[in-house]
């Protein structure tokens, strides 16, 4: 059974645009109850870290070519 207390996504296309927080009086999120919705957290925003590795041609890579890398596994 799904936990009805967690807070549900609203995608867009390939985006997620929203969080709808469920109604706990009713146990449900309705979209149409723009009081439910809110947006998303600045800090799930963005993604940071370190990359390491010891592959020599990777390791010359510039900032645009890793940038490329990690939108590819965004998709």
């Amino acid at each position: 059974m799904q936990d009805m207390t967690m807070a549900t996504c609203i995608i867009f296309g390939n985006t997620v645009t929203r969080i709808c927080s469920p109604d706990v009086q009713r146990m449900m999120c309705k979209i149409s109850d723009s009081m439910l919705l809110m947006p998303i957290p600045p800090q799930h925003l963005s993604i940071s870290g370190t990359l390491t590795t010891s592959n020599l041609i990777m390791a010359s890579w510039n900032r645009e070519m890793w940038q490329s890398v990690v939108n590819r596994v965004l998709e």
